[in-house]
């Protein structure tokens, strides 16, 4: 039979159990910690933890407001000393800073056409600029041209770019990395007639640089090209690509830096020649 202990009767904060386990060796513990709970709910909760913590609660937006506007004084004070543009509105596209005189070139080249040394350099501004079959693409003493990426010039027609020693042709990227734009493609149309072979293209002190993205920095396809006192340079792919029934004349060309063959042959392509 369970009793109940005579001195629990009188404790003056004692949830009295009906019955008590006998397992428990001081059940007294357990209503004294009662009396010690009970007790402590009874007394206020001090202001001073609140003030605390409703100081701390201020103090952390303070600091990030703080440090936000020192951030924003920083960028300000840079920027007021940098020559900072955040667009330039119906710019072409490129990939570096251009000069103010630069001829960007944006359209298909249908009638004969010289590019001038005076309004040099000019920026090939779209994928491609094609040379219509019955035009001539001349291009001065001096000239450079500078391909956007990607971008290809096809000479459906002739091209004819004849430098100097002092005043070399430039055909290259807007940045100097190889493969950067796909190169001169020559597209002849001689349909295995040899007599109808497109001879018309000549480059002389000519350099073709950073091209190949597609083959090479310059493709010969069922056409004709002469190539004399010219550098291949820096070319993704191969330095010079001919296929179908195409042929170029190679004299003292130097090729530099290419990924792949220097000259390619393929596809029936007629022996080259190099001297």
């Amino acid at each position: 039979m369970k009793k109940i202990l005579p001195h629990l009767l009188h404790h003056p904060f004692a949830k009295i159990p009906t019955t008590w386990d006998s397992s428990v060796s001081n059940p007294g513990s357990e209503l004294r910690q009662n009396s010690k709970d009970t007790n402590s709910s009874k007394q206020p909760f001090s202001n001073e933890w609140k003030n605390k913590k409703s100081k701390s609660s201020l103090l952390i937006p303070l600091l990030q407001s703080l440090l936000l506007s020192i951030g924003l004084i920083i960028l300000l004070t840079f920027l007021s000393h940098q020559n900072v543009v955040f667009s330039a509105p119906n710019a072409p596209n490129s990939n570096k800073s251009v000069s103010p005189n630069t001829t960007f070139i944006t359209g298909d080249i249908l009638t004969d056409t010289v590019w001038t040394k005076a309004q040099s350099p000019y920026q090939v501004d779209v994928i491609q600029v094609r040379v219509a079959p019955t035009a001539t693409l001349t291009v001065e003493p001096g000239v450079e041209v500078r391909f956007r990426q990607s971008s290809q010039l096809l000479v459906e027609g002739n091209l004819v770019a004849l430098g100097t020693v002092t005043q070399p042709i430039t055909f290259t990227g807007t940045t100097e990395t190889p493969g950067w734009w796909d190169g001169i493609r020559i597209q002849g149309d001689i349909q295995g007639d040899i007599a109808n072979l497109n001879r018309g293209s000549q480059l002389a002190y000519v350099t073709i640089a950073y091209g190949g993205n597609s083959y090479a920095n310059l493709v010969l396809d069922d056409a004709h090209a002469t190539v004399e006192q010219s550098t291949i340079l820096g070319s993704g792919g191969h330095g010079i690509y001919t296929l179908g029934e195409g042929v170029v004349d190679v004299q003292d060309t130097r090729f530099i830096s290419n990924t792949e063959y220097a000259l390619m042959l393929v596809m029936g392509a007629l022996d080259p020649v190099l001297t």
